[in-house]
């Protein structure tokens, strides 16, 4: 009866061990998560990237709180693959939720716009750097990423240049969709990254690795068949049971 019962637990476990190995292994071939943000300065940001095959996720975070002008406003962000890694990509979609700035009595307050809008930032590439960017875009000098308030919710530094004609804003992150042909087969992962302020004179500010992960096929295989088993002794559990 032990037998029995052994041979049902394999039959079970296998066929759930064979396809998540499968599965698990495929997708962790080029699979990465990167982290990058801005060494201590006075302006602020990180940019998380995500890639699943082909598809490259970024959201780009403006951090420079209480912002004083437009030279504080995130407009674009440069990165590069490591070697051997794809050199141009397309943008497929973006996203970010907007907010404008205006004075109502004696304080500054940002004032909740649409949400989920296109942000119309562009994507570009030159020899071998590719650039998410507000500036030239038919939306500029808008859609900026703006940082977040200072004390009390306010944003009592922001000049007469947020006020004006950069409204509406991005809030503090935007979504950013690309397809990378060929990043799935590459292995490359980001090498670089640079924040750019400003809606004119470019600000950079480089960005230092925060962390950057690739799931390794072998602990991920472990991983799937402990979890085969343990699924394949459940059931074994519940026919003795019954």
């Amino acid at each position: 009866m032990f037998a029995h019962a052994l041979r049902s637990v394999r039959r079970l476990a296998l066929p759930a061990l064979c396809g998540s190995a499968v599965m698990i292994g495929a997708s962790a071939k080029a699979d990465f998560v990167s982290t990058w943000d801005t060494v201590a300065n006075v302006r602020s940001a990180k940019a998380e990237f995500q890639a699943v095959g082909d598809t490259l996720t970024i959201t780009l975070t403006n951090l420079t709180a209480n912002p004083g002008s437009a030279a504080d406003l995130l407009t674009r962000l440069q990165f590069q693959f490591t070697s051997g890694g794809p050199t141009t990509g397309s943008l497929t979609s973006s996203s970010g939720d907007e907010v404008s700035l205006a004075k109502v009595g004696g304080n500054t307050v940002a004032t909740p716009g649409s949400s989920g809008v296109a942000t119309g930032w562009n994507l570009s590439s030159s020899s071998g750097v590719l650039q998410l960017s507000m500036v030239g875009a038919p939306i500029a000098p808008k859609h900026g990423i703006l940082g977040p308030a200072g004390s009390g919710g306010y944003y009592n530094n922001a000049n007469p240049s947020l006020l004006g004609n950069h409204n509406p804003f991005l809030n503090g992150s935007a979504t950013f969709v690309l397809n990378i042909n060929g990043l799935a087969n590459s292995g490359a992962t980001i090498s670089s990254a640079t924040f750019i302020f400003n809606t004119e004179a470019n600000i950079s500010v480089d960005g230092k690795p925060g962390s950057n992960v690739i799931p390794e096929p072998s602990s991920v295989l472990m991983g799937g068949m402990a979890l085969a088993a343990l699924v394949g002794f459940s059931r074994f559990r519940r026919g003795r049971s019954a």
